[in-house]
């Protein structure tokens, strides 16, 4: 993190808070600058799989963390749009990997908001290792709610206005479309917890995913690395849902591909599709 200007003025509310820091940062390097945003991450025990690489979930909450520090910085965070009854929520991820560090290396992001097309605000990103080199990118898609319909709005002007579209986009076609799980091979039941909320008391995206993922055969995720993620996010839940997590294989062969559906257990309500793709450990995309 930057070192704070001297000429910057404290705001009280803000002052010796992480939430300074970033502002100060932005203020720092202008705003310009502050359209791209670098973070770097040192991967910890507790992040690690059995094969002491960083796990799937981690690097999405790295992704969800970076999203959200740096829209406080340009100014639309949730907890800057939560006043005026609005809330972000993540409506697609695609994931893409070609190597995963390991424990206590290093993984450098970079984001950027790339577009907006009507209701969806993209965000893109790009993963590095300590050497520079790029080892994974993904975008997300959101949608800005407004919380008394519960429905999306249009994305204001004054959001569209932080594009950094000389960046790119780091997929060629970036819009998700899943086709339907039409039989289930394999089957797990989850109980949503306290610690799957997120502050708009609703499951957190990390969880779907890491549901997803615990339907993958064993025998798969010991011989093979997940190389790409695509995840639709279609409806939110609460506290005390039994999820449904279904999959199949979608396709054979030395690369991998399973279809995901994760649905609530109460009322079959969709709440979210997933097709993962593996490659034998070792075999880089």
């Amino acid at each position: 993190m930057r070192k704070q200007s001297s000429t910057m003025r404290p705001n009280p509310t803000l002052a010796n808070t992480a939430e300074y820091a970033m502002v100060g940062r932005a203020q720092e390097v202008g705003m310009e600058k502050a359209r791209y945003l670098e973070e770097t991450y040192t991967v910890r025990f507790y992040e690690v799989d059995t094969q002491r690489r960083v796990t799937v979930p981690t690097i999405c909450n790295y992704l969800q963390e970076m999203a959200d520090n740096h829209a406080f910085i340009l100014g639309f965070a949730v907890d800057q749009v939560l006043p005026k009854g609005l809330t972000w929520v993540l409506s697609r991820l695609h994931l893409r990997m070609k190597t995963y560090p390991c424990w206590r290396e290093t993984l450098r992001i970079a984001t950027w908001p790339s577009e907006v097309r009507k209701l969806f605000a993209f965000r893109d990103y790009k993963l590095l290792n300590a050497q520079k080199e790029e080892i994974g990118h993904a975008t997300s898609d959101w949608l800005l709610l407004d919380l008394n319909t519960m429905k999306p709005i249009l994305i204001p002007d004054s959001i569209q206005q932080n594009r950094a579209t000389e960046h790119g986009r780091v997929f060629v076609a970036p819009t998700i479309k899943l086709p339907e799980l039409d039989r289930v091979e394999h089957e797990k039941i989850f109980q949503v917890r306290q610690s799957d909320l997120d502050i708009n008391q609703h499951v957190n995206n990390v969880s779907y995913i890491e549901w997803a993922l615990e339907t993958a055969p064993e025998e798969v995720r010991q011989t093979h690395q997940l190389t790409e993620l695509q995840v639709v996010f279609r409806a939110a839940g609460q506290y005390g849902d039994e999820v449904v997590s279904q999959s199949r294989l979608l396709e054979e062969g030395p690369h991998k591909a399973y279809l995901h559906r994760l649905q609530r257990k109460g009322d079959g309500k969709k709440m979210t599709d997933v097709k993962s793709i593996w490659a034998p450990t070792g075999i880089t995309t």
